[in-house]
């Protein structure tokens, strides 16, 4: 059965007429969606600045204890809430690298070197006898504190702004913790 020329004219109009409002409702979905996705990143590094400032926080009340009061157990739950800080910090990098940017690099770096923090943290928290080695690490932990606060407040209102070279100092101290 073949079309008449005036059929397929309107077969062909009602084609490009189907086409154009699925291309409109594509279109929508991905404006809708991309805006979700700049709305959740926003989200997700705001979380991460406030946590990362709590972690400065308790890095440096940790090592204020061990100059100032070295009760192991105070110092241990004090490990603890710092590590649960990290947590946060590390999850809600995570979520920002998952979610994108310009460079996920940046961003994968910081949350490894925020969970070698956490890490540390916990083997302190679990196990009290090792609150000796901040002796060891205070150095470290004073540099990761200073890194930490410069991160949480200079660049507060983007990720992409941090050096690289500053992220990378930070994983580097990270993994000498011990």
């Amino acid at each position: 059965m073949k079309l008449s020329t005036p059929s397929r004219k309107i077969l062909h109009a009602v084609v490009v007429v189907v086409l154009v409002v699925e291309a409109a409702g594509l279109a929508w979905l991905f404006l809708e969606y991309s805006g979700l996705s700049d709305e959740l990143r926003s989200s997700a590094w705001s979380l991460a600045t406030k946590s990362l400032r709590y972690l400065e926080g308790d890095v440096e009340l940790l090592i204020y204890l061990l100059d100032e009061n070295p009760d192991i157990h105070l110092m241990a739950l004090t490990a603890r809430n710092a590590a649960e800080h990290a947590s946060v910090t590390a999850s809600a990098l995570s979520t920002l690298h998952d979610h994108g940017g310009r460079d996920h690099t940046k961003t994968y770096v910081l949350g490894v070197a925020v969970s070698n923090i956490e890490a540390y943290l916990n083997t302190l928290a679990n196990n009290p006898d090792k609150v000796a080695s901040l002796k060891e690490n205070k150095e470290l932990l004073e540099e990761a504190a200073s890194i930490l606060k410069e991160i949480a407040m200079k660049y507060r209102q983007d990720p992409e702004d941090i050096p690289k070279s500053l992220i990378s100092k930070l994983h580097k101290i990270s993994e000498q913790l011990h």
